[in-house]
């Protein structure tokens, strides 16, 4: 993870990803011949989207030629085409209704957050209030310096009101046991 400089998100997948392909195996993952990684591919070509596809590919890259340093075993393997599909976009008038539609200000400070900030979903729910500049308008998601985020001053306004209220539903969402999911869902309950 920290050698290739890996979210914490990605090493998750992989991580799945290994566990997957080691159950297929049924035997320890350093004496695998390339047959048996081309007959659990060819499984997983048939079972999964080709996006699913293309990331045991990506995992198994990763583990055996930069974990492992057995490159030849995964090298002859290549990507299976992805089908582009557009994309159909809100207009702004679609996108002013649904903020207006939002009756809780957490959730209408994520969604103008999400909206201008570029931020994946996983960064702008750890984003936190020390990544937060207010001085300088602008919040910075972690481990990543290119990212910076510029608030206008609707979204720096809700941001600031409810510094509170978000740290808590930070907290709560962090703890996840049954009584404070519970709470979180009171609060958001409206937008679920």
């Amino acid at each position: 993870m920290v050698d290739l400089n890996l979210e914490r998100e990605t090493v998750r997948n992989h991580a799945w990803r290994v566990k997957t392909f080691a159950e297929y195996i049924g035997a320890p993952l350093v004496y695998v011949e390339k047959q048996q990684i081309r007959e659990f591919l060819g499984r997983a070509k048939a079972k999964y989207a080709a996006e699913s596809y293309n990331g045991f590919i990506k995992t198994l890259r990763r583990f055996y030629r930069d974990f492992l340093n057995c490159g030849y075993l995964v090298d002859t393997f290549r990507f299976t085409p992805v089908v582009f599909k557009p994309k159909i976009l809100p207009d702004r008038e679609q996108l002013q209704e649904f903020y207006h539609a939002i009756r809780h200000e957490v959730v209408q400070t994520m969604f103008l957050l999400y909206c201008v900030s570029g931020l994946r979903r996983t960064e702008l729910l750890n984003l936190t209030r020390d990544q937060i500049d207010f001085a300088n308008r602008c919040a910075r998601a972690s481990n990543d310096n290119a990212k910076a985020l510029h608030l206008n001053e609707t979204s720096l306004h809700n941001t600031r009101a409810l510094n509170q209220e978000y740290e808590t539903v930070r907290t709560m969402r962090a703890i996840g046991d049954k009584y404070n999911y519970v709470q979180i869902k009171r609060v958001l309950g409206d937008y679920n």
